[in-house]
């Protein structure tokens, strides 16, 4: 009301900072008159419009329900020249992931207003093609997202970027769909995007899921390497609870690889957990492998065990009931669309399976 009787009129001029704080407002409530009418209040003074201030007109539009116009935002920022990023979509991968509606699909809706947007000529960025796959995974619809990026070359011509395929990787885990997750890994590769650590510790995962502990070592020797990264921050390592699990599937399957694994965890971790420590010790604690000697580096052709001991075995039945599930707390599931440091790799260690 205040602003419809003194500012519309001219009567008041607020600050800047009104402003925002006006437009705030307007964002969490859905109001897209009052929003427009800040933006022209704040353009007529001259004001150089910012990033924070177009998410807050993308918020808005969402909130009142209209994805094109939030979508058409999106492509103004790109043609203004201004930084889109994953940050920049977050609102609208959360409004495509939380608003469920019967008989809408809202991340293959939005896609196709993508499509239709790069028809009519306009420059569409990669992170919002990105942002309707992450919430078509976070529904637990793989396909529908590795239908989206079969598409993306005709809806940004930039191609597919490092998150596109972490997303994939994602839901790739979610669904146990190692050859598929393969499949992309290679497909990176081929197209030239750099793995960053969340890459890596999203392969782990989806080998770990599967049962392949080799090929989650495999991931972890070449993420640790010095110069993976071509760059000057040296090497990467896992999350701390993926560098759980990965050490604790070693020594659930008698491998002695686990040895090192937590030498590097303990020196990598600020707060490591006891219970980790105990499982590897439990495990080895009948002089398969002395823990004093536990100084030789993580290496992919090491044997991954000793032949005489079947996989899986135990010096203790309760070895992997105590010292797995309950050092860590995986018993529990994450959330759908979860996928913060602590919950992305949360899940409860499975079993091994014995080797055929």
């Amino acid at each position: 009301m205040l602003w419809t009787t003194q500012v519309q009129p001219g009567y008041l001029k607020p600050a800047t900072g009104a402003c925002l704080a006006v437009l705030t407002t307007a964002s969490r409530h859905g109001d897209v008159q009052l929003a427009t009418d800040v933006f022209r209040v704040l353009t007529e003074r001259g004001t150089t419009i910012t990033t924070h201030q177009y998410e807050l007109l993308i918020t808005t539009y969402l909130k009142a329900d209209d994805l094109s116009a939030a979508l058409s935002v999106i492509l103004i920022m790109v043609d203004a020249n201004i930084k889109v990023d994953e940050g920049t979509c977050h609102p609208l991968y959360w409004y495509l992931f939380t608003q469920k509606r019967r008989g809408e699909n809202l991340p293959m809706q939005a896609f196709s207003l993508l499509q239709d947007f790069e028809a009519a000529g306009r420059k569409v960025p990669t992170v919002a093609v990105n942002a309707c796959m992450q919430a078509s995974v976070a529904l637990d619809r793989l396909e529908e997202a590795v239908e989206m990026y079969k598409a993306l070359h005709s809806v940004s011509h930039a191609g597919p970027n490092t998150n596109t395929f972490n997303i994939l990787f994602r839901g790739c885990r979610r669904n146990l769909r190692k050859e598929l997750a393969m499949f992309f890994a290679n497909e990176m590769m081929q197209l030239g995007c750099k793995p960053d650590r969340v890459t890596y510790d999203r392969l782990i995962l989806v080998c770990l899921e599967c049962g392949d502990l080799e090929g989650a070592l495999l991931y972890y020797e070449e993420m640790t390497s010095a110069d993976v990264s071509r760059t000057n921050k040296g090497a990467m390592y896992p999350r701390k609870r993926t560098w759980e699990r990965l050490i604790l599937k070693a020594a659930v399957e008698g491998d002695e690889r686990a040895v090192a694994l937590l030498k590097a965890y303990k020196q990598g971790v600020d707060e490591p957990r006891p219970g980790v420590e105990k499982a590897v010790i439990d495990r080895f604690e009948s002089s398969v492998v002395p823990i004093a000697g536990a100084g030789a580096a993580v290496t992919a052709t090491a044997a991954t065990a000793s032949e005489g001991a079947p996989t899986g075995a135990m010096s203790s039945g309760a070895v992997e009931d105590q010292h797995v599930r309950l050092a860590t707390g995986f018993a529990k599931t994450p959330e759908a669309g979860a996928d913060t440091e602590l919950s992305d790799d949360s899940r409860r260690l499975d079993p091994p399976q014995k080797k055929s």
